[in-house]
């Protein structure tokens, strides 16, 4: 399947990349203060001395190895490297079914800034095998000081499914029936999107989520400084594909799905599903744009039977409630990023997100009541709720790398969400006759609006260390208004009930700062963090006698450590102090009636939790499993011995699969 994913965008790649690339003969010059040269040559198959189209070309700096450019030769085997900055370089250039050839101590400077190699000769490999495909996963956990890292880039199962179904999978991570997640047991923790917060409902905004549009899912479950300290077991990072591909490249994905659910005797419905979406990405030498949108609808049916018991003045009073349950949820989405790298520098982005979505539910319910097992009534409750919501977001972030250093700079992050929702809840009550005996309404509508800026810096240390500092402010409006209505048996209509009618106003803005010292000393890694959260938060409401308000300033700090004790071992201890503050939702003094004996309220002087947890942890490699970093060079030889020649295995981040073919 990757197979056919990689040709795929391939085909889509080959006509852009032919035509950026540039004819060689162009001179070195200045940019933005900074010198910059060019590498030219042409790659020649050595056995027929022709040239040779989409040879791949790496450009590596000597000093670190770390990438620096990367191109494709052309029809004519030609390539240019371009904007190249002073300094020393490695040049590999590789074709399937050849033998890579290596060139060391490329020096680009103002004396030696035009290169031209000339010829590169490249030779096929000598023994012909039919065709070896070498497949291999990368490690479907990586573990890092603060967190671990799942790969769910590969996983075909998730191709027809949500962020939900994919989580069910992931370690330290439960989902129940309903679909509502947890982490280490505990549903208070925070969700990102691309490091991103979002105000939506956890369990709505992962259902949002195609299960195809995701790359990694990091889980932090003792969140650094760096971090909100909102959420008491963690966080979940929800990291989504991002295509970095040369030329143009699409993804669409449709799926469909129908099973009947059948409780022993008891037919409950069907679980329909209808889903697809697309991912559209335009990459040109220093912009790249991205395109997506998805649609989805289901329906989950599920069978309920209770029982509550209660035991006063020795008398056993008891209600039994049994029935169909059933959750229908679907919606449309779009969303759109565009980058420009105007230098090796500055990275800036743009980018937004509109989606239109519906949770519905409802239950027919036969309620039975007895005292001392003897039935006294027995009727059906049928319960209602219609939910509709709008949200949309906007963001925008500057990275600047200085002096072209990645691990040394500031970035600037600005987000906008507003989520618009409307909510129709009700609950009705029929004799066996179907006649209504009573009956309550409630009507809901309010859009939530945040905003928050991020001001980041990161300066590398010496000896392998890092210090981070920097400022946060989040804004948050939100208001409610309820209509509640009643059932009148004598006029056989719903009343309003303007007792029950409440409006709320509530303003939530956090001010932070934070920062961090990490580094290595030998075999212990170590990080320190200290963050500072002040709250200014104001409830104002029909259904409290006064504004509620909040000024208070906690403190969070954390401490990280990690220590190999050999290449399979490692040991992992953290700390780290947090808060859970309650939901809009939870403030709002209002009455919603879920059934005869079940209502819903909340409470505007509830606090937070808070909580100081600590983690231990011993991680070891063992030999059977994913392919790991480690273990390429023995497959390298393993494989070279069969062909009597070098093997040579791309091991650029994001790639799964190996071939060799000679």
């Amino acid at each position: 399947m990757l197979k056919v994913s990689l040709f795929a965008i391939l085909l889509f790649s080959c006509p852009f990349l032919n035509a950026q690339r540039p004819e060689a003969g162009r001179k070195s010059e200045r940019r933005n203060g900074d010198f910059v040269g060019q590498i030219s040559g042409k790659i020649i198959d050595k056995s027929s001395n022709k040239p040779m189209e989409y040879a791949t070309i790496t450009l590596f700096r000597m000093r670190n190895m770390e990438l620096a450019s990367g191109i494709t030769s052309g029809k004519n085997g030609e390539f240019l490297l371009e904007n190249i900055k002073r300094g020393m370089y490695q040049i590999r250039f590789s074709f399937i079914g050849y033998a890579p050839k290596i060139m060391d101590s490329v020096k680009i400077h103002p004396q030696n800034s035009s290169i031209d190699l000339g010829k590169i000769l490249l030779s096929p490999l000598d023994n012909q095998l039919d065709e070896v495909a070498i497949t291999s996963d990368k490690p479907f956990v990586k573990y890092e000081i603060d967190k671990k890292v799942i790969d769910v880039s590969n996983l075909n199962t998730t191709a027809s499914e949500s962020a939900v179904e994919v989580l069910e999978n992931v370690p330290s991570i439960n989902v129940d029936i309903d679909g509502n997640v947890s982490l280490r047991g505990n549903s208070s923790f925070t969700l990102l999107v691309d490091n991103k917060p979002t105000n939506l409902d956890v369990t709505d905004a992962l259902k949002l989520i195609p299960a195809t549009a995701i790359q990694e899912i990091e889980i932090i479950t003792n969140p650094s400084a760096r971090y909100d300290a909102e959420g008491v077991s963690g966080i979940i990072n929800i990291i989504l594909k991002k295509n970095r591909l040369s030329g143009i490249s699409a993804l669409i994905n449709a799926n469909t799905g129908s099973n009947l659910g059948v409780v022993p005797g008891i037919k409950i419905g069907q679980f329909n599903q209808l889903g697809g979406d697309f991912l559209v990405n335009i990459n040109h030498k220093k912009t790249s744009l991205t395109i997506g949108g998805n649609y989805k609808e289901g329906e989950k049916p599920r069978y309920k039977r209770a029982t509550n018991e209660t035991i006063f003045d020795s008398t056993l009073s008891s209600v039994e409630q049994e029935g169909i349950v059933s959750r229908n949820f679907g919606g449309y989405g779009a969303n759109f990023e565009f980058e420009w790298r105007p230098n090796r520098k500055t990275i800036f982005t743009v980018g937004g997100k509109l989606g239109k979505r519906k949770f519905n539910s409802s239950s027919d319910l036969v309620f039975k009541e007895s005292a001392d097992n003897i039935l006294s009534n027995e009727y059906n409750n049928i319960e209602i709720a219609l939910r509709d919501f709008l949200n949309y977001s906007l963001n925008t972030s500057l990275i600047y790398n200085i002096g072209g250093d990645k691990k040394h700079n500031f970035n600037i992050r600005a987000n906008y969400n507003v989520h618009d929702g409307n909510e129709r809840s009700s609950t009705e009550y029929f004799d066996e006759n179907n006649e209504i005996q009573g009956g309550n309404i409630n009507y809901e509508t309010g859009p939530s609006n945040m905003g928050r800026i991020n001001l980041d810096y990161v300066r590398p240390l010496r000896k392998k260390g890092r210090l981070e500092v920097g400022l946060q402010a989040q804004i948050g409006i939100s208001g409610d208004q309820t209509t509640a209505f009643q059932y009148d048996t004598f006029f056989e209509e719903y009343i309003e009930q303007t007792a029950f009618n409440t409006n709320v106003d509530y303003y939530r803005n956090i001010y932070a700062g934070y920062s961090i010292l990490a580094g290595k000393y030998k075999k212990l890694g170590y990080q320190f963090g200290f963050r500072g959260e002040y709250t200014d938060r104001t409830i104002t409401s029909t259904g409290i006698s006064a504004t509620t308000k909040i000024d208070r300033l906690d403190l969070f700090p954390s401490a990280h450590f990690s220590y190999d004790l050999d290449r399979d071992n490692q040991f992992m201890a953290n700390a780290s102090r947090r808060i859970q503050r309650p939901r809009s939702w939870y403030f709002e003094p209002f009455i919603t009636w879920q059934n005869a004996f079940s209502v819903r309220t909340g409470n505007a002087r509830l606090i937070p939790e808070y909580i100081l947890s600590y983690e231990i942890g011993w991680i070891r490699k063992l030999k059977k499993g994913n392919l790991a970093q480690h273990e390429w060079e023995q497959l390298n030889a393993k494989v070279a011995a069969l062909s009597e020649a070098p093997l040579f295995i791309d091991d650029t981040p994001g790639l799964s699969v190996f071939e060799l073919r000679a």
